[in-house]
């Protein structure tokens, strides 16, 4: 029972890890709390969904377009939606994020239906058997695709140049721009990574629960802000094990307490972080940026 559930949690805090870092770029990058994430979310998990029933084409196709086109329209909402308000009060930075996110979501309803669709199958085997563990090749499959992903993102922030102008971005927008950097050029490539990430998790979550519906994106938002809190807001490995500890804490609790309050203790989780650790577990004090 243990270790299936261990597998289990490894498999959704792997997707959970995948939408907290892209949650927790755009904090740190653009200093914003981006509400819209969940709607992005949504749509990754949807455009793989056409691609594989309507197009018939196999995961890995259906994976990689939806990381392309949802990649797409993080450009297009950043230019239409975030960019003109960047100068703008912060509290009519939220009132203009909410309303982003309640387009996107009431657009994916219009188009797609307000039922749930059914993701199509995935050929894979069911699953194999370890002792009186079961693990199922489409969990192996979303664990080394989110270890990938996360690989490739760690080596792109902390061992590229690009990923040195976005932390120099993070730390400080004028010295960035002092040293030459394009720091608005740099906000749209971290807003248009983050919508990729976050189109993998829905694509992987609509594969491994089998299904997609436009609310989706309501509860895993919260769940990103909780994960990027816990592991430090703008903290890049901080969310990859936030990610990780919150599917393990909503699984085990699921499994071991009540499944009813699984999605509580990850709000148990926030309180007592914040009562006792308010900079994150790998977060620093950093005084705010002007």
């Amino acid at each position: 029972m243990f270790l299936q559930q261990l597998i289990n949690s490894i498999t959704l805090g792997g997707i959970y890890s995948l939408v907290a870092v892209g949650y927790t770029l755009v904090y740190g990058v653009l200093s914003l709390t981006n509400f819209s994430h969940g709607a992005i979310y949504t749509w990754g998990g949807y455009l793989a969904f056409t691609v594989m029933a309507y197009m018939h084409l196999p995961f890995a196709a259906a994976l990689v377009g939806s990381i392309i086109l949802t990649a797409m329209l993080g450009f297009v909402v950043e230019r239409v939606g975030y960019y003109p308000m960047r100068k703008s009060p912060l509290e009519s930075q939220m009132v203009g994020i909410v309303a982003i996110s309640i387009i996107l979501d009431n657009a994916a309803m219009l188009i797609y239906g307000s039922a749930a669709k059914p993701f199509p199958t995935i050929p894979v085997p069911k699953a194999f058997s370890i002792g009186s563990v079961e693990i199922s090749l489409l969990q192996v499959l979303i664990i080394l695709l989110a270890l990938g992903i996360m690989s490739f993102l760690f080596l792109l922030v902390y061992r590229t140049k690009v990923g040195t102008s976005m932390r120099a971005t993070s730390l400080d927008v004028d010295a960035a721009r002092l040293m030459g950097i394009n720091v608005e050029r740099v906000r749209l490539l971290t807003f248009c990574l983050s919508a990729a990430l976050a189109a993998s998790a829905g694509s992987m979550i609509g594969a491994y629960y089998g299904s997609v519906v436009y609310t989706m994106g309501y509860g895993i938002v919260i769940k990103a802000f909780v994960i990027a809190i816990l592991g430090g807001m703008g903290n890049v490995v901080g969310a990859m094990l936030g990610g990780l500890l919150i599917g393990v804490i909503e699984t085990f609790g699921g499994a071991y307490i009540s499944s009813g309050w699984k999605d509580a203790f990850v709000y148990i989780v926030l309180i007592l972080v914040l009562l006792f650790k308010p900079n994150g577990l790998l977060g620093t004090f950093v005084q705010e940026k002007g």
